[in-house]
Protein backbone atom coordinates (compact mmCIF):
# COMPACT_ATOMS: atom_id res chain seq x y z
CA UNK A 1 0.00 0.00 0.00
CA UNK A 2 2.58 2.35 0.48
CA UNK A 3 4.44 1.30 -2.55
CA UNK A 4 1.42 2.14 -4.37
CA UNK A 5 1.48 5.53 -2.49
CA UNK A 6 4.95 6.43 -3.75
CA UNK A 7 4.45 5.90 -7.32
CA UNK A 8 1.41 7.85 -7.02
CA UNK A 9 2.88 10.94 -5.31
CA UNK A 10 5.89 10.71 -8.02
CA UNK A 11 3.44 10.61 -10.91
CA UNK A 12 1.31 13.45 -9.45
CA UNK A 13 5.04 15.27 -9.46
CA UNK A 14 5.68 14.19 -12.98
CA UNK A 15 1.84 15.50 -13.91
CA UNK A 16 2.61 18.49 -11.86
CA UNK A 17 5.60 19.57 -14.12
CA UNK A 18 4.68 18.37 -17.44
CA UNK A 19 1.80 20.52 -17.02
CA UNK A 20 3.61 23.78 -15.80
CA UNK A 21 5.74 23.02 -18.78
CA UNK A 22 2.81 23.17 -21.00
CA UNK A 23 1.81 26.43 -19.39
CA UNK A 24 4.89 27.62 -19.99
CA UNK A 25 4.86 27.09 -23.52
CA UNK A 26 1.17 28.51 -24.19
CA UNK A 27 2.63 31.98 -22.47
CA UNK A 28 5.39 31.44 -24.48
CA UNK A 29 3.28 31.40 -27.72
CA UNK A 30 0.63 33.64 -26.76
CA UNK A 31 4.03 36.43 -26.74
CA UNK A 32 5.05 35.49 -30.36
CA UNK A 33 0.97 34.82 -31.77
CA UNK A 34 0.55 38.93 -30.04
CA UNK A 35 4.03 40.22 -30.59
CA UNK A 36 2.92 42.32 -34.17
CA UNK A 37 -0.70 43.29 -32.32
CA UNK A 38 -1.80 46.99 -31.54
CA UNK A 39 -4.64 47.74 -29.26
CA UNK A 40 -6.63 50.93 -30.39
CA UNK A 41 -8.98 52.67 -27.53
CA UNK A 42 -11.65 55.11 -27.64
CA UNK A 43 -12.24 54.75 -31.31
CA UNK A 44 -15.76 56.16 -31.63
CA UNK A 45 -18.61 53.53 -31.99
CA UNK A 46 -21.81 53.43 -34.47
CA UNK A 47 -24.44 51.10 -34.18
CA UNK A 48 -24.50 48.68 -36.71
CA UNK A 49 -21.06 49.56 -37.81
CA UNK A 50 -19.65 47.46 -40.72
CA UNK A 51 -15.90 46.17 -40.38
CA UNK A 52 -15.52 48.23 -43.57
CA UNK A 53 -16.89 51.24 -40.96
CA UNK A 54 -13.97 50.20 -38.47
CA UNK A 55 -10.95 49.64 -40.94
CA UNK A 56 -11.94 53.58 -42.32
CA UNK A 57 -11.78 54.68 -38.29
CA UNK A 58 -8.61 53.83 -37.27
CA UNK A 59 -6.42 53.91 -41.29
CA UNK A 60 -7.81 57.80 -41.16
CA UNK A 61 -5.55 58.69 -38.52
CA UNK A 62 -2.40 56.42 -39.02
CA UNK A 63 -2.77 57.52 -42.71
CA UNK A 64 -2.76 60.96 -42.24
CA UNK A 65 -1.37 61.80 -38.70
CA UNK A 66 1.37 59.30 -38.47
CA UNK A 67 2.16 58.87 -42.32
CA UNK A 68 1.22 54.68 -42.16
CA UNK A 69 0.52 53.55 -45.82
CA UNK A 70 -2.42 51.32 -45.44
CA UNK A 71 -0.24 48.64 -47.03
CA UNK A 72 1.89 48.02 -43.77
CA UNK A 73 -1.66 46.80 -42.03
CA UNK A 74 -2.45 43.33 -42.24
CA UNK A 75 -5.54 43.06 -40.22
CA UNK A 76 -7.69 45.36 -38.18
CA UNK A 77 -10.66 43.76 -36.15
CA UNK A 78 -12.93 44.96 -33.80
CA UNK A 79 -12.87 42.78 -29.94
CA UNK A 80 -16.23 41.78 -29.05
CA UNK A 81 -14.55 39.48 -26.24
CA UNK A 82 -13.52 42.62 -23.88
CA UNK A 83 -15.92 43.28 -21.08
CA UNK A 84 -15.14 46.89 -19.52
CA UNK A 85 -15.48 49.83 -21.50
CA UNK A 86 -15.15 50.29 -24.87
CA UNK A 87 -14.55 47.63 -27.47
CA UNK A 88 -10.68 47.95 -28.67
CA UNK A 89 -9.93 47.66 -32.22
CA UNK A 90 -7.04 45.08 -33.16
CA UNK A 91 -4.70 45.85 -34.89
CA UNK A 92 -1.72 44.03 -36.52
CA UNK A 93 1.07 44.89 -38.58
CA UNK A 94 4.42 43.24 -39.15
CA UNK A 95 6.02 46.53 -40.39
CA UNK A 96 4.28 49.62 -39.06
CA UNK A 97 4.10 48.79 -35.46
CA UNK A 98 7.52 50.56 -33.98
CA UNK A 99 6.42 53.37 -36.08
CA UNK A 100 2.66 53.44 -34.64
CA UNK A 101 3.57 53.66 -31.08
CA UNK A 102 6.80 56.54 -31.74
CA UNK A 103 3.51 57.84 -33.20
CA UNK A 104 0.83 57.98 -30.44
CA UNK A 105 1.55 61.74 -29.27
CA UNK A 106 -0.09 62.84 -32.12
CA UNK A 107 -3.11 61.63 -31.03
CA UNK A 108 -3.00 63.73 -27.65
CA UNK A 109 -5.77 66.15 -29.86
CA UNK A 110 -8.07 63.10 -30.15
CA UNK A 111 -9.94 60.81 -27.49
CA UNK A 112 -7.85 57.76 -29.09
CA UNK A 113 -4.51 55.94 -27.49
CA UNK A 114 -2.63 52.61 -28.79
CA UNK A 115 -0.78 50.18 -26.83
CA UNK A 116 0.60 46.93 -27.53
CA UNK A 117 -1.34 43.56 -26.85
CA UNK A 118 0.11 41.83 -24.39
CA UNK A 119 -0.76 38.63 -23.46
CA UNK A 120 -2.36 37.35 -20.11
CA UNK A 121 0.90 36.90 -17.88
CA UNK A 122 2.58 39.95 -19.25
CA UNK A 123 -0.32 42.16 -18.79
CA UNK A 124 -0.02 40.48 -15.06
CA UNK A 125 3.34 41.57 -14.59
CA UNK A 126 2.95 44.80 -15.84
CA UNK A 127 0.07 45.20 -13.33
CA UNK A 128 2.77 43.85 -10.00
CA UNK A 129 5.58 46.23 -11.50
CA UNK A 130 2.83 49.34 -11.91
CA UNK A 131 1.73 48.89 -8.44
CA UNK A 132 4.69 48.72 -7.20
CA UNK A 133 5.52 52.16 -8.82
CA UNK A 134 2.60 53.36 -7.49
CA UNK A 135 3.60 52.20 -4.30
CA UNK A 136 7.34 53.37 -3.62
CA UNK A 137 7.03 56.45 -6.09
CA UNK A 138 5.85 58.89 -2.98
CA UNK A 139 9.00 57.81 -0.98
CA UNK A 140 10.94 59.30 -3.83
CA UNK A 141 12.52 56.16 -5.42
CA UNK A 142 12.09 55.58 -8.95
CA UNK A 143 11.75 52.44 -10.68
CA UNK A 144 12.97 52.03 -14.17
CA UNK A 145 12.43 48.57 -16.29
CA UNK A 146 16.56 48.81 -16.94
CA UNK A 147 19.23 48.26 -14.59
CA UNK A 148 22.86 50.06 -15.12
CA UNK A 149 25.91 47.32 -14.78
Amino acid sequence: MENEMTVLAQENNMLKKAADSSLRRIDMLECQLKRDNLLFFNVEESFRETPADTEQKVMTPLRESMDIPETDIDVIKLLTDRSAGAKPILVTSNYAKTAVLKATGKLKKTRNSVSQDFAKCIRAIRRSVSMLHHQFSPWGLKMSPRTQA
